[in-house]
């Protein structure tokens, strides 16, 4: 029996999710948005509903911060550059220097716009920084 490789989830999907999530829990309460979260995200790819979940678990009391405390040894080095500058506005020195250092041991904690939280959540993971 072949099987397929699973498909890449959306980073946008998850936003998506993760803000519906947060407006049903803000408008009907904690038990009933999560009950019709279960409802969808197990009528969906299952991915989805952990994906969603390790994003809420993701953001800290003082919304908009991200600590980041290693990157994956696998991970593409070009790819944590171009991510860590997205998000910091660092030049390209000091964004190879803080991937260096976050290899040494060092935490690097990013703050973004609360309204782009979940999303460069989403993207440091995929790009390979260990939140």
């Amino acid at each position: 029996m072949k099987t397929e490789p699973l498909k890449e989830l959306d980073p946008t999907l998850v936003f998506n999710s993760l803000n519906f999530v947060q407006s049903i829990t803000k408008n009907y309460g904690a038990d009933q948005g999560m009950a019709m979260w279960d409802t969808i995200a197990n009528t969906v790819d299952r991915r989805l509903k952990l994906e969603v979940f390790r994003a809420m678990m993701s953001v800290n009391q003082s919304e908009g911060v991200i600590r980041i405390v290693d990157v994956h040894s696998s991970a593409d080095t070009i790819k944590l550059i171009k991510t860590l500058r997205q998000y910091t506005g660092y030049g390209l020195k000091d964004a190879k220097d803080n991937i260096e250092d976050l290899r040494k041991g060092m935490v690097l904690e990013v703050t973004v716009p609360y309204h782009e939280h979940p999303l460069a959540v989403l993207d440091f993971r995929a790009a390979g920084f260990i939140l």
